[in-house]
């Protein structure tokens, strides 16, 4: 082979080599960019939390059903595995309370669901403490019917317009700083409270409003 020839298959070597090189970098550059968007995309996520027994159906159900239908995760927490609602329905829960405060910074909102039920959370700590972080972290935090008790005694709608199911509920947040209002649905920054599960579906699409 003369040095001409060997010269000049070095050089298409180099080349190809340079060619390779050029193709992997590419690809890694689109990948990283595929990841980009698929973080950016991601589902925002919404924590929905019941009483173990006697929750209001309708709280949970037409919430949860709207909130999925504009794109949203859902997850459920109870202080049992199993949650039994006024109505009859039964609910197994995705996350307990202890794991849903560890987690609480992944989600967007949370909301408590009310019902008869509701009353064993007013002074729970743990709950309490679910509403305080939730709110602190400029999460979207939402209550209904009996629930707004909740975020009362959390301490979170001191000076805040809110509303709750009427009787001595309504003392209770009063006497907690909050600024009653007889509107079914009251939003007072990132706060939504609602007196009634009529109103579910209303009171659902505020906190979505905020989210978005």
């Amino acid at each position: 082979m003369g040095k001409t020839e060997f010269v000049l298959k070095f050089l298409a070597l180099l080349f190809v080599l340079f060619v390779i090189s050029g193709c992997s970098h590419t690809e890694g550059n689109e990948f990283l960019e595929i990841n980009k968007t698929e973080n950016t995309s991601a589902k925002k996520s919404i924590l929905m939390i019941i009483a173990p027994k006697d929750f209001r159906d309708e709280e949970l159900r037409i919430p949860k059903s709207n909130f999925e239908k504009n794109g949203f995760s859902v997850f459920v927490a109870s202080s049992e595995e199993t949650s039994y609602g006024m109505m009859g329905s039964v609910v197994e829960r995705d996350l307990t309370l202890e794991e849903a405060l560890e987690r609480i910074e992944n989600f967007d909102a949370v909301v408590f669901v009310g019902g008869s039920g509701s009353v064993v959370y007013f002074n729970n700590s743990l709950v309490k403490e679910i509403a305080s972080k939730a709110y602190q972290m400029d999460k979207v935090v939402g209550a209904i019917c009996l629930a707004p008790v909740i975020l009362a005694n959390s301490g979170i709608l001191e000076n805040k317009r809110a509303t709750v199911f009427d009787h001595e509920y309504i003392k209770i947040i009063e006497d907690k700083g909050a600024i009653y209002s007889k509107e079914n649905v009251v939003v007072d920054g990132r706060i939504v409270t609602s007196n009634s599960p009529n109103v579910a579906l209303k009171f659902s699409e505020e906190i979505i409003k905020r989210l978005k």
